[in-house]
């Protein structure tokens, strides 16, 4: 996205909708099926065939969000995929946190802690506890951002 690469960011400094460019492309030994470029997790444009497949287009965004690509071959007994990185733009130092999507990762993480807790597979008990505290502490990172 005009120049940055996969995990980079573009910020722009005030509020006002800016144009930029996007490119992917995507191959593979198999039949491809498409190749999509997501903007905030929803398709901003969608290239269908078979051989290697292009995206290259303007876009005009006026708020904060990602963009990544993923490619899917033609299906046959397994689903076979890519995903990028994102590339994010950030307008006027928002950060784009969505409360939502937060809390979803707090609510599985809670699941996840739930199970765990008295999961009797595990060797020593010091290995639950040390898996129980990364969740924890993920769970913090989520809940600071929540707040947000």
């Amino acid at each position: 996205m005009d120049g940055a690469e996969s995990g980079g960011a573009l910020r722009f400094p005030d509020k006002s909708p800016h144009r930029v460019r996007i490119h992917a492309e995507a191959a593979s030994l198999n039949p491809m099926d498409r190749l999509e470029v997501l903007f905030k997790g929803k398709p901003a444009r969608v290239v269908t065939g078979t051989g290697k497949l292009v995206a290259d287009f303007s876009t005009e965004i006026a708020e904060t969000g990602w963009f990544a690509a993923r490619a899917f071959e033609k299906p046959d007994r397994a689903i076979r995929f890519a995903h990028t990185s994102p590339v994010y733009a950030e307008f006027s130092g928002d950060a784009g946190i969505v409360r939502t999507d937060a809390q979803f990762f707090i609510d599985w993480i809670d699941r996840e802690m739930a199970f765990y807790k008295n999961l009797p597979d595990f060797r020593e008990p010091a290995h639950r506890d040390a898996m129980l505290a990364l969740f924890s502490a993920a769970r913090q990172v989520y809940a600071g951002l929540a707040e947000k």
